[in-house]
């Protein structure tokens, strides 16, 4: 079973194992270890609009339906997924047990997201990677710009020091040139 086709399939009727309409498919929950669909969540009711938690054990997919191997008359009194893209351990426990089925082993943390929740998660993720990357970007022009300021500093000092050195030479010229006017305005002895 592909995700992303399932994911396309949100909205699909299920049908239960005699093809008696259970709902329609409002999300998948991925087991965590393995990345394989394993419950769905389907909302059913015309007013109460439930989404009750069923096993994707050997679902079959078609068109425009999901087909489950459970009852109908288990899927009414099935757990109700709550509002949580994360289903706690207990949940997953209760909802096998359910429908007799045995529970996949693991640790006692979470083992199924929901598709939405896992999307959120990602966007979420690739929205602070791009905001780190425009502070890259901004980190990179900041340092281009330190460099520009840092060489033209650098250019202004060399035109300070060349400034300073033709104000020494003039000063020496004109105490020079002063000399001469005094030797040659002194009266001759």
């Amino acid at each position: 079973m592909d995700i992303e086709r399932i994911e396309s399939w949100r909205g699909q009727d299920v049908l239960d194992r005699d093809g008696e309409k259970l709902g329609k498919l409002e999300d998948v929950y991925v087991d965590l270890a393995s990345d394989e669909p394993g419950l769905a969540a389907v909302k059913s009711g015309l007013l109460a609009r439930k989404v009750r938690l069923v096993p994707l054990h050997e679902a079959t997919f078609a068109r425009d339906a999901v087909r489950v191997t459970i009852a109908k008359e288990r899927f009414e009194n099935a757990p109700e997924a709550g509002e949580e893209g994360v289903l706690e351990r207990g949940v997953e426990l209760t909802v096998f047990a359910h429908f007799d089925l045995p529970a996949p082993a693991g640790d006692e943390g979470p083992r199924y997201e929901s598709t939405q929740s896992a999307a959120a998660r990602h966007a979420e993720a690739e929205g602070q990677r791009r905001h780190a990357d425009e502070l890259e970007t901004a980190a990179e022009r900041k340092a281009g710009d330190a460099q520009e300021a840092h060489r033209r500093a650098q250019e202004a000092q060399d035109a300070a020091r060349t400034a300073e050195r033709e104000r020494e030479d003039a000063l020496n010229e004109a105490r020079s040139s002063r000399e001469r006017a005094d030797e040659a305005d002194r009266p001759p002895v």
